[in-house]
């Protein structure tokens, strides 16, 4: 921009030329305001160094560079050794968990192999007759045990051993059931069974 020379009036004091007031209103509309600009095209500023965390101008580069160094929210594959806050005992959530939560859930468990319980233990019950691996449960336990005789009085032979289809889970001492020697036997429902090794003491008319 040129400027044009101000001639003095009588006085001496310098009058502005018309033609240079509107020369410095035209550059003028062209610069930003200090407050608040309203910037247009494509602004361009220094690149502030990774990490910077000041007022300083951010530019596309230095977003895309610590954005780089962020984990997506969708499957994010962390590296190092990341670290997060650590639930209360026994959230159950989607929150994140942490090793020390599940040091802390893992104390409160029993082991597998040979476990000792505390308190009062819980199980499902089996149904009478069940005779596997499952815990007894003292419901089970009762449940039989409100089928069986007692063994005192209950002393039969081969011969004279009650239907086996209506004592189902009832026991009674055999004098000569497993091969001609005395025994327990429990009826299925079917045969009378030798409770210690499980052979057919005789089958209940």
């Amino acid at each position: 921009m040129s400027l044009t020379p101000i001639p003095q009036g009588a006085t001496g004091s310098r009058r502005l030329n018309a033609g240079l007031v509107a020369e410095l209103d035209t550059a003028l509309a062209l610069k930003a305001p200090l407050a608040s600009p309203a910037l247009t095209g494509v602004p361009t500023a220094p690149t502030a160094e990774p990490g910077t965390n000041t007022t300083q101008l951010a530019t596309t580069a230095f977003v895309d560079a610590a954005r780089a160094l962020l984990a997506t929210l969708a499957s994010p594959t962390f590296t190092g050794v990341p670290a997060a806050p650590t639930a209360a005992p026994g959230t159950n959530t989607t929150q994140l968990a942490t090793t020390a939560f599940v040091d802390a859930a893992r104390v409160l468990l029993a082991t597998l192999a040979s476990p000792t319980f505390t308190g009062v233990p819980a199980a499902p019950t089996a149904a009478p007759g069940t005779n596997t691996t499952q815990l007894a449960t003292t419901a089970f336990v009762d449940a039989v045990r409100a089928l069986l005789q007692p063994l005192t009085g209950n002393t039969f032979t081969v011969g004279t051993l009650p239907a086996a289809a209506s004592n189902v889970g009832r026991c009674v001492y055999c004098s000569d059931g497993a091969a001609g020697s005395a025994c327990a036997a429990v009826s299925n429902g079917t045969d009378w069974k030798v409770i210690a090794i499980g052979n057919t003491c005789a089958t209940g008319g």
